[in-house]
Protein backbone atom coordinates (compact mmCIF):
# COMPACT_ATOMS: atom_id res chain seq x y z
CA UNK A 1 0.00 0.00 0.00
CA UNK A 2 1.39 3.42 -0.97
CA UNK A 3 0.22 6.64 0.69
CA UNK A 4 0.97 10.15 -1.11
CA UNK A 5 -0.44 13.23 0.32
CA UNK A 6 1.07 16.31 -1.50
CA UNK A 7 0.60 19.67 0.08
CA UNK A 8 1.39 23.00 -1.48
CA UNK A 9 3.04 25.96 -0.41
CA UNK A 10 3.77 29.42 -1.21
CA UNK A 11 6.13 31.87 -0.64
CA UNK A 12 4.07 35.04 -0.72
CA UNK A 13 2.25 34.10 2.41
CA UNK A 14 -0.59 32.21 1.49
CA UNK A 15 -1.14 29.29 3.92
CA UNK A 16 -0.20 26.01 2.95
CA UNK A 17 -2.92 23.54 1.62
CA UNK A 18 -3.39 20.23 1.02
CA UNK A 19 -3.78 19.63 -2.36
CA UNK A 20 -4.27 16.03 -2.71
CA UNK A 21 -3.88 11.93 -1.36
CA UNK A 22 -3.87 9.17 -3.13
CA UNK A 23 -4.05 5.80 -2.05
CA UNK A 24 -2.55 2.83 -3.88
CA UNK A 25 -2.28 -0.75 -3.94
CA UNK A 26 1.11 -1.66 -5.64
CA UNK A 27 2.12 -5.45 -5.96
CA UNK A 28 5.82 -5.43 -6.74
CA UNK A 29 8.88 -7.44 -5.35
CA UNK A 30 10.35 -6.08 -1.78
CA UNK A 31 13.41 -5.24 -3.64
CA UNK A 32 11.48 -2.47 -5.71
CA UNK A 33 8.54 -0.87 -2.76
CA UNK A 34 10.33 1.88 -2.08
CA UNK A 35 11.02 2.92 -5.40
CA UNK A 36 8.11 1.88 -6.54
CA UNK A 37 6.40 4.37 -4.36
CA UNK A 38 8.54 7.59 -5.24
CA UNK A 39 8.07 6.88 -8.86
CA UNK A 40 4.13 7.07 -8.18
CA UNK A 41 4.54 10.09 -6.11
CA UNK A 42 6.92 11.95 -9.34
CA UNK A 43 4.25 10.55 -11.38
CA UNK A 44 1.26 12.32 -9.69
CA UNK A 45 2.97 15.87 -9.41
CA UNK A 46 3.76 15.35 -13.45
CA UNK A 47 0.40 15.03 -13.66
CA UNK A 48 -0.61 17.99 -11.44
CA UNK A 49 1.99 19.85 -13.57
CA UNK A 50 3.96 21.33 -10.47
CA UNK A 51 7.19 19.49 -11.76
CA UNK A 52 8.65 22.99 -12.85
CA UNK A 53 8.54 24.07 -9.26
CA UNK A 54 10.67 24.03 -6.32
CA UNK A 55 9.51 20.16 -4.86
CA UNK A 56 10.43 18.41 -1.37
CA UNK A 57 9.79 14.94 -1.31
CA UNK A 58 9.14 13.91 2.11
CA UNK A 59 9.46 10.17 2.58
CA UNK A 60 9.11 7.84 5.57
CA UNK A 61 12.82 7.27 6.40
CA UNK A 62 11.87 4.32 8.72
CA UNK A 63 10.22 2.56 5.75
CA UNK A 64 11.56 3.47 2.93
CA UNK A 65 15.19 3.55 1.20
CA UNK A 66 16.37 6.98 0.95
CA UNK A 67 15.48 8.20 -2.87
CA UNK A 68 18.80 9.98 -3.41
CA UNK A 69 20.39 6.72 -3.95
CA UNK A 70 18.87 5.65 -7.05
CA UNK A 71 20.34 8.85 -8.94
CA UNK A 72 23.35 7.45 -8.50
CA UNK A 73 22.95 3.93 -8.62
CA UNK A 74 24.27 3.31 -12.17
CA UNK A 75 22.67 -0.38 -12.37
CA UNK A 76 20.03 -1.15 -15.39
CA UNK A 77 17.24 -2.00 -13.33
CA UNK A 78 14.19 -0.94 -14.81
CA UNK A 79 13.16 0.76 -12.25
CA UNK A 80 15.87 3.06 -11.63
CA UNK A 81 16.10 3.96 -15.01
CA UNK A 82 12.37 4.96 -15.17
CA UNK A 83 12.87 6.71 -11.55
CA UNK A 84 15.54 8.89 -13.45
CA UNK A 85 13.34 9.58 -16.61
CA UNK A 86 10.58 11.36 -14.09
CA UNK A 87 13.34 13.10 -12.05
CA UNK A 88 14.87 14.80 -14.96
CA UNK A 89 11.29 16.40 -15.31
CA UNK A 90 11.55 18.15 -12.18
CA UNK A 91 13.90 21.77 -12.17
CA UNK A 92 14.17 21.55 -8.36
CA UNK A 93 14.03 18.40 -6.42
CA UNK A 94 14.91 17.57 -3.17
CA UNK A 95 14.22 14.31 -0.79
CA UNK A 96 13.85 14.78 2.89
CA UNK A 97 13.85 11.92 4.84
CA UNK A 98 10.63 12.09 7.49
CA UNK A 99 11.43 9.11 9.92
CA UNK A 100 8.72 11.04 12.38
CA UNK A 101 6.54 13.67 12.75
CA UNK A 102 2.75 14.27 12.58
CA UNK A 103 2.37 14.37 8.78
CA UNK A 104 4.26 10.62 8.67
CA UNK A 105 2.32 9.42 11.51
CA UNK A 106 -1.26 10.84 9.99
CA UNK A 107 -0.33 9.13 6.65
CA UNK A 108 0.62 5.76 8.78
CA UNK A 109 -2.35 5.84 10.28
CA UNK A 110 -4.45 6.16 7.36
CA UNK A 111 -2.91 3.92 5.55
CA UNK A 112 -3.59 1.22 8.59
CA UNK A 113 -6.99 2.13 8.19
CA UNK A 114 -7.54 1.32 5.01
CA UNK A 115 -5.48 -2.04 5.01
CA UNK A 116 -8.36 -2.76 7.21
CA UNK A 117 -11.28 -1.48 5.01
CA UNK A 118 -10.68 -3.36 1.48
CA UNK A 119 -14.51 -1.65 0.62
CA UNK A 120 -13.11 1.26 0.49
CA UNK A 121 -13.07 3.63 -2.63
CA UNK A 122 -10.40 5.44 -1.74
CA UNK A 123 -7.42 2.56 -2.60
CA UNK A 124 -6.80 2.88 -6.46
CA UNK A 125 -5.04 -0.17 -7.96
CA UNK A 126 -1.24 -0.23 -9.13
CA UNK A 127 0.09 -0.51 -12.40
CA UNK A 128 3.78 0.67 -12.07
CA UNK A 129 4.78 -2.16 -14.27
CA UNK A 130 2.57 -0.57 -17.02
CA UNK A 131 3.24 2.98 -16.59
CA UNK A 132 6.74 1.90 -17.23
CA UNK A 133 6.53 0.42 -20.41
CA UNK A 134 8.39 3.22 -22.50
CA UNK A 135 5.11 2.50 -25.60
CA UNK A 136 3.37 4.30 -22.19
CA UNK A 137 4.69 7.46 -22.42
CA UNK A 138 5.32 9.58 -25.51
CA UNK A 139 7.16 12.75 -23.82
CA UNK A 140 9.53 12.04 -20.42
CA UNK A 141 7.50 14.84 -18.70
CA UNK A 142 4.36 13.23 -18.93
CA UNK A 143 3.87 9.71 -18.48
CA UNK A 144 0.79 7.13 -17.69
Amino acid sequence: MIGIRIRASSNVGIKAFDASESYIAEETSPKHRSIAAVCHALILLIQLMLHPVKTLIYYDAANMDNPDEYAVDDSKDPFVVFFRVLAECFNDLEFVAAPKGPYVERLRKKLTDLAGNIKTNEIVPGNILEIMQPKSWNAPCYPG
